[in-house]
């Protein structure tokens, strides 16, 4: 024991300081260790301008990253691609440059961006959003000792949009059973869901929800003999097509029925499906059939900053309406006849480059008295339109019915900038009639009428009667 207390003496050499240092070490409890080595560490960093005391990241460090792709799948582009969109940008921007002599233009790029001027706007619109979503994405452009980050933020972000699509999908198939029956107390029958998880007897399989995705220029057909239609829409002797809008678009207890095919637009985008699967997706389930209720969580609205509705929101509804009835099992961009990406982008080219802005107007303004319960929006901000998608594919025949809206649209704009009375006559080019006689200025009062006024005969003159001689 004494060779033991000598061992720690003060006298003793630097090995046996190392020896104490370890002992005392050991000494220390592992519950103490546990919470040494678990505690976040501080790191100090300088910089020229001052000096933060900054965390250890603890979360996802691309969480801006993910939370700005959510906001492209649900308000900017569902079907855009990160990679393809910075490239095209960036080309578009150096083509800017080139056109004013500050740089050359190689040709890859020059062949990235080869499209359509309309696709091109859409592009540098879509490109800003971004920049403005994720600012710490363009010191990473540009930088060829970035280009690993970049690559694995752009593989993340696209991961990103593809499962916000498919998480609202999902949230909304147990829903849609009940969203669909207009009347709460009287469900459609036979059910949408019967607990088998398959999807193959919706669609046009179904009875009720035929008539949601009947062509709703053809619901007069659909309403004469029901059976009928709905086989024609299985065969596809009646094509659901991208230009051939549905009946759900339109507002009714039945969709379409009151549908007028010479003013498609009335009703247009005010079916009870879209409205509350739109109110579902951005502000709560729980306000799905409009009432007023206490948020419990942030809604997708505030946290994608949408203070009010625009095209590409509308459209991302239609786009989940249309999937959630269907009897497709899994999503594909194509489904037989109907291409989901022309169908989104059909809508929101339909609403942002209307030919009836006043329409336009009244449809965003109703929206966000649907979603806010304000024509101005979720903060009171004013109606601005910013979202301009690509043209859809022309489609010729009976089933564009774009085109036949945006015709009514010109014609009841045109309707209304008509003059109230119709236009004077050209003038004669005959040479005038000459003057005539100034006649007296006519008396303040109503001007006699010759047919009323009685001309007094006139006076027989007196025959003279001889003398007699």
């Amino acid at each position: 024991m004494a060779h033991r207390k000598r061992a720690t003496s003060v006298s003793s050499s630097s090995s046996s300081n190392s020896s104490i240092s370890s002992q005392s070490a050991v000494a220390v409890p592992l519950k103490k260790i546990s919470k040494k080595l678990t505690r976040p560490k501080k790191k100090r960093c300088s910089s020229d301008d001052d000096e933060k005391m900054i965390m250890e990241p603890e979360t996802d460090p691309h969480e801006e990253l993910v939370a700005a792709a959510r906001c492209i799948a649900r308000c900017i582009d569902v079907f855009c691609k990160t990679k393809q969109l910075i490239m095209v940008g960036l080309s578009l921007q150096q083509r800017d440059a080139a056109e004013n002599g500050d740089v050359s233009e190689d040709e890859d790029i020059q062949a990235s961006r080869d499209k359509s001027p309309k696709i091109q706007d859409r592009y540098k619109r879509n490109y800003a959003r971004l920049l403005q979503l994720v600012l710490s994405l363009k010191p990473l452009l540009g930088d060829p000792r970035k280009s690993l980050e970049l690559n694995a933020i752009i593989k993340k972000m696209d991961a990103t949009i593809s499962t916000t699509h498919s998480d609202d999908t999902l949230r909304l198939k147990n829903q849609i059973s009940h969203y669909t029956a207009f009347n709460l107390r009287s469900p459609i029958m036979p059910p949408i869901y019967d607990g088998t998880g398959s999807r193959t007897h919706l669609g046009s399989n179904h009875p009720v929800l035929a008539r949601f995705l009947c062509p709703v220029r053809e619901l007069k057909e659909f309403s004469k003999d029901t059976e009928k239609a709905q086989k024609k829409l299985q065969n596809s002797k009646i094509k659901m097509t991208a230009s051939a809008l549905p009946a759900f678009l339109w507002a009714g207890d039945l969709p379409g029925k009151d549908y007028d095919d010479n003013n498609m637009f009335e009703g247009m985008f005010e079916g009870h499906l879209l409205e509350r699967m739109m109110r579902h997706i951005f502000t709560s389930p729980l306000s799905a059939y409009g009432e007023q209720t206490r948020a419990t969580r942030t809604c997708n609205a505030a946290l994608h900053d949408m203070t009010t509705v625009e095209a590409a929101h509308i459209a991302y509804g239609c786009l989940q309406v249309r999937f959630g009835i269907g009897a497709k099992n899994t999503w594909s961009e194509v489904n037989g006849d109907f291409n989901y990406r022309d169908f989104y982008n059909n809508i929101v080219d339909l609403i942002e480059d209307s030919p009836d802005p006043e329409w336009k107007d009244k449809l965003l303004r109703a929206w966000n008295m649907k979603l806010f319960k304000n024509e101005e929006g979720r903060e009171g901000d004013s109606i601005t339109s910013k979202d301009n998608n690509i043209s859809s594919t022309s489609h010729e025949g009976r089933d564009d019915d774009l085109e036949r809206v945006r015709a009514q649209m010109v014609a009841r704009r045109a309707a209304k900038a008509a003059p109230a009375h119709p236009p004077s006559p050209p003038p004669s080019l005959s040479p005038p009639p000459p003057p005539r006689e100034s006649m007296p200025a006519c008396p303040s009062g109503p001007m006699p009428s010759r047919e009323t006024t009685p001309v007094p005969p006139p006076t027989p003159r007196p025959v003279a009667t001889p003398r007699p001689v």
